[in-house]
């Protein structure tokens, strides 16, 4: 089982399949319901928030472009569980690629004046004119049968390489998740120590054991959400995909403000710069994972040949 960062990638339809079809192909411009459940991320509790509402609120919000009408609705303990924009636009993505940008300007604030975290579980969309609706949220996979693997005594470099990939799974932040994954492939490319011990056992001992000359997979496109995004990097060896990303978007998350003229800033509020690194967060996940289980494969045949014993 491998599990990605949905971010706000996948959605799907909640009602009426034909609906959502009638809805998506018509460009008009009219009303759309985007509404945004919370979560208290702190506590893991869905529908919450550090934030009291004695009663529900409504604001308008005005953008370059629409208005937005905000609800902000509150669960049975008071607190601002959910936000429900109106907004006129031509299709649910739009609509909710504005609103998303919106709330979370007012959302960041929020949490700089409060020191709070405030952040979001999942989206849902409504097309009033063809009443079609859509959701988009974390999905889970089946749960899987723990067994304790044998090789459990790693030196301190993998371990710690290991520990990197927890915390790129462990996230809801596509943007550190993406750096996390990144530090695993640098690891590799860029400073072999890591991997420098395997390869001297291999080399001293005369070995005919070869790394993996890996290439990403249309599988691994689909699974990670980024073959629409990304298709030319189908068949593009891993090494060459990790210097891409070193030079174009490690970059820009790393070095958010601009250290030289000619760089944008980087807004984490942009709905899809948002997905975009979800997207890249799982393609880079899927890499570095091949590159450690290849690590690991070969430290097990040095145990079942009794070259080392750990």
């Amino acid at each position: 089982m491998w599990l990605p960062n949905f971010g706000f990638l996948f959605w799907e339809p909640i009602n009426d399949s034909e609906a959502c079809r009638i809805s998506q192909s018509d460009t008009s411009e009219r009303p759309f319901f985007i509404s945004f459940t919370l979560e208290d991320s702190l506590r893991v509790r869905i529908g919450d928030s550090f934030f009291n509402l004695p009663e529900t609120t409504q604001i308008d919000q005005q953008t370059s472009q629409n208005t937005i009408r905000i609800q902000l609705e509150k669960n049975d303990k008071n607190r601002l569980k959910s936000l429900q924009c109106k907004i006129i636009s031509n299709s649910y993505i739009r609509a909710s690629q504005i609103c998303y940008n919106s709330i979370t300007k007012l959302f960041s604030f929020l949490s700089f004046k409060y020191g709070s975290p405030l952040a979001i579980y999942s989206l849902q969309a409504f097309d009033e004119k063809h009443n079609a609706k859509w959701r988009c949220y974390p999905q889970f996979g089946r749960s899987e049968l723990l067994q304790i693997p044998l090789l459990t005594k790693f030196d301190k470099s993998f371990r710690i390489i290991l520990s990197i990939y927890r915390e790129g799974k462990n996230t809801r932040s596509p943007f550190y998740s993406f750096l996390c994954f990144y530090k695993i492939l640098e690891a590799f490319y860029d400073h072999r120590q890591v991997f420098a011990k395997s390869d001297k056992i291999i080399k001293d001992n005369n070995l005919d054991i070869k790394r993996r000359r890996r290439r990403i997979t249309r599988e691994q496109l689909v699974l990670s959400m980024s073959l629409g995004l990304w298709p030319e990097f189908e068949n593009m060896a891993y090494g060459k995909y990790f210097n891409l990303i070193k030079s174009d978007y490690r970059v820009k998350i790393a070095h958010i403000l601009p250290t030289r003229k000619g760089l944008d800033w980087v807004n984490l509020d942009d709905f899809k710069l948002f997905n975009d690194f979800a997207a890249l967060s799982n393609l880079t996940d899927l890499v570095s994972k091949d590159i450690i289980n290849d690590e690991l494969e070969i430290w097990q045949k040095f145990i079942d040949d009794g070259i080392v014993t750990l």
